[in-house]
């Protein structure tokens, strides 16, 4: 076992950077300009300015375009938005257990999960937590797979049980997951037994849109976001 060794130049982003100017590059992926920004983080819109040239000197790339009628990001900015969203995003549920924390010691662990799927999995684990840890505190959050995942991504969940999103995973997002699969999920259609079939097999496509003996399979799984190197 042994630690990492820091990134060449970490120790410089770790100085120079602030976490404000985090939140200006997610703010403007959302559509806000720098008068706006300015407005909702009680500063100045040259104090604004200031912060983006100076966070753009740092990293040694430009991460905002300016425009006559506005601000963008540029494409380097926009590959520094996951990140940005994430520290924004963990900072503010670190100020939310923060508050926890002072009222008791233990921990909000929040999980993720569609309802079948929360009672059939989580229920017994749920209830060995609050019987061994009485003072635990554990939120399930119901949902699809993609508004999950997304949650997850955005640091607002400790970790999903479900399948994976039905679009394709980035490089960048698959290198941020543990994922383990717990079992293999089958979908059955089920029609009246007086139902005329089409003779032989049927294309995948076709099970999309009628019901028939087709049973795709669907790994299920539990994943999280892996600790930042």
């Amino acid at each position: 076992m042994a630690l990492a060794t820091p990134a060449a130049g970490s120790g410089k982003l770790l100085n120079r950077l602030r976490l404000k100017q985090f939140e200006l590059i997610k703010g403007v992926s959302e559509g806000l300009s720098f008068r706006q920004l300015a407005d909702r983080m009680a500063l100045s819109q040259p104090a604004i300015s200031k912060m983006a040239r100076e966070m753009e000197d740092t990293l040694g790339a430009a991460v905002f375009e300016r425009h006559r009628d506005g601000v963008s990001l540029t494409a380097f900015g926009q590959s520094l938005v996951h990140d940005a969203r994430l520290i924004v995003n963990k900072l503010a549920r670190l100020e939310s257990e923060l508050a926890e924390l002072r009222r008791s010691p233990i921990r909000t662990l929040r999980a993720g999960a569609p309802s079948y799927t929360g009672m059939s999995l989580l229920s017994r684990p749920v209830a060995l937590i609050a019987a061994r840890h009485q003072q635990a505190h554990v939120e399930i959050i119901d949902g699809i797979a993609n508004r999950l995942f997304d949650m997850l991504m955005a640091g607002e969940l400790d970790f999903v049980i479900g399948s994976l999103p039905s679009r394709n995973l980035s490089d960048e997002e698959a290198a941020l997951l543990h994922v383990e699969v717990l079992y293999p999920d089958e979908v059955r259609f089920i029609a009246h037994r007086d139902m005329a079939w089409p003779a032989g097999p049927w294309p995948s496509k076709s099970c999309c849109r009628t019901p028939g003996s087709c049973r795709p399979k669907t790994p299920w799984c539990a994943a999280r976001c892996a600790p930042p190197c």
